[in-house]
């Protein structure tokens, strides 16, 4: 029994096994305007990953950890694009807007890694007294909602109603695979040609 399970594993880590997987996986349009993406890591980088969260959900909470991995291991080699899954037309939450405004206005204001430790640190404590506090001027409160909106907007067009999702240029991650994997497979994507845009 042992030595079947220990069998199936190394098939299921074999990177042509994942990419055959992944390309039969279906594909999201990319139909999110540059000025709504949140890209972590190498802008520039070939592969490209992008992760929907939730942050009220412990599911987008593991799956933002393994995001960060993936960014400390391989930050050169991926761009990672998080985008959120919140309908701002929906003010009957005032918890769940103070928390995505505070999250894309520390992205705006200070920068990827501070949107990354914000990101972390509400994932880690759940308590929004652990972002920053700074009052958000009504001209960024625009851009934000316009942010925001696109986000769900893309979402939506694309059938993809829950969070966390992973896709990985274009192709949502194979449900076959855990969330976990996708680490193990980084370095050969980035250098396989059929992942490139």
């Amino acid at each position: 029994m042992q030595d079947s399970l220990l069998k199936s594993n190394q098939f299921i880590d074999h990177y042509e096994t994942f990419k055959s997987v992944l390309l039969l996986s279906e594909k999201v349009k990319q139909n999110l305007p540059s000025s709504s993406v949140l890209a972590l890591g190498n802008r520039n980088a070939k592969l490209k990953i992008t992760l929907i969260v939730n942050p009220f959900s412990a599911k987008s909470r593991n799956a933002h950890f393994i995001m960060e991995q993936i960014l400390e291991n391989y930050h050169d080699l991926v761009c990672v694009e998080v985008r959120f899954h919140f309908n701002h037309a929906d003010y009957g939450y005032k918890k769940s807007k103070t928390v995505h405004e505070q999250l894309v206005y520390l992205y705006l204001s200070e920068g990827p890694q501070a949107f990354i430790t914000g990101l972390y640190n509400w994932f880690t404590y759940t308590d929004e007294r652990k972002l920053p506090t700074t009052p958000i001027t009504r001209e960024n409160e625009i851009v934000i909602k316009e942010i925001l909106s696109k986000q769900f907007t893309c979402n939506i067009e694309n059938h993809l109603f829950f969070a966390p999702i992973f896709s990985i240029n274009q192709y949502l991650y194979p449900k076959q695979y855990d969330y976990k994997k996708l680490i193990n497979f980084i370095e050969e994507l980035s250098d396989d040609p059929e992942f490139h845009n």
